[in-house]
């Protein structure tokens, strides 16, 4: 490739194997960070399409900064996944269903053990349930049954969202996992960022909408076992909107942005110009565990 080059390529040969899952893998001969390299799914006859997730090597104890090291990764977790019915509020049309999907792929070449557990709220209580556990081999991929597991936890008629949480002890870097919701004509296709479980006072999200027919759903989970408040900043240009969160403990919340009239009318916000670019979204709270996903149609 020449200086600056970008080159699109179709792999048109997918269709010729047998097999229904595997891994894309992109060697090349030059300097750390010199390619940049993204993919996706795609089938126009139906107008489906989703991101392939890429990641780089793992950076080696030897390259860190002096005094760092490397945190081994215990959970990660799948937030807003949707099954049945489409929820009301967010204005999918009628009769939309949806099915959950969730693929791993063990890029090391050790196995990694891990045990699926499903959280979902049910009369304001966070209810979870605790799967077999199943172990990767090495470079191998995992199409999960989600719908197995959900009949497994007794969801077997379940509409409505859930997190999947995959816990275990494994090198960061090592796994690879997307997820996310798909309709009935696969034309709506709801992708969830699946992200470390991890202490830390904050998340970021960089993007939020809710004009030209989009909206923007965000989902909270508190996973620690105490209670804690948050507050969720919506900025935008021109100033931030303050939405003050209260998780019980393992509770999770899912907000429509473009529900909140208070932002669409202007009241509560609150001007401020050090904030950060259009889009920005942060939630922020005391010290412990938060996952945060947000997602758009």
């Amino acid at each position: 490739m020449r200086l600056n080059e970008r080159v699109g390529l179709s792999l048109d040969e997918l269709s010729q194997i047998t097999g229904t899952d595997g891994s894309v893998s992109v060697k090349y001969t030059g300097p750390t960070d010199a390619l940049i390299v993204n993919g996706g799914l795609e089938d126009a006859s139906v107008g489906y399409s989703a991101p392939l997730p890429l990641v780089g090597p793992s950076m080696k104890e030897s390259e860190l900064p002096p005094f760092a090291k490397i945190v081994d990764v215990t959970s990660i977790a799948e937030l807003g996944l949707m099954v049945g019915a489409a929820d009301p509020m967010m204005n999918f049309p009628a009769g939309t269903t949806f099915t959950p999907y969730s693929v791993l792929r063990n890029v090391s070449n050790a196995p990694i053990s891990l045990t699926p557990a499903i959280w979902w709220m049910q009369g304001g209580q966070p209810h979870s349930a605790r799967m077999q556990p199943l172990q990767l081999m090495p470079y191998q991929s995992q199409n999960m049954d989600v719908k197995g597991l959900l009949a497994t936890a007794g969801l077997s008629n379940f509409n409505g969202s859930f997190n999947l949480v995959f816990e275990g002890d494994w090198k960061p870097g090592s796994l690879i996992a997307t997820a996310g919701s798909v309709d009935q004509t696969k034309t709506y296709v709801f992708e969830v960022a699946p992200r470390s479980v991890t202490e830390g006072i904050s998340k970021t999200m960089q993007y939020w909408s809710t004009g030209n027919g989009d909206d923007t759903m965000i989902t909270v989970w508190e996973p620690a076992d105490e209670a804690q408040d948050f507050v969720l900043t919506l900025s935008y240009s021109g100033g931030h909107y303050l939405l003050p969160l209260h998780l019980e403990a393992r509770a999770t919340r899912s907000i429509n942005v473009s529900e909140h009239a208070e932002l669409r009318s202007g009241q509560r916000r609150q001007r401020h110009p050090s904030l950060g670019p259009r889009g920005q979204r942060q939630d922020r709270g005391q010290p412990g565990r938060l996952g945060a996903h947000s997602g758009g149609h």
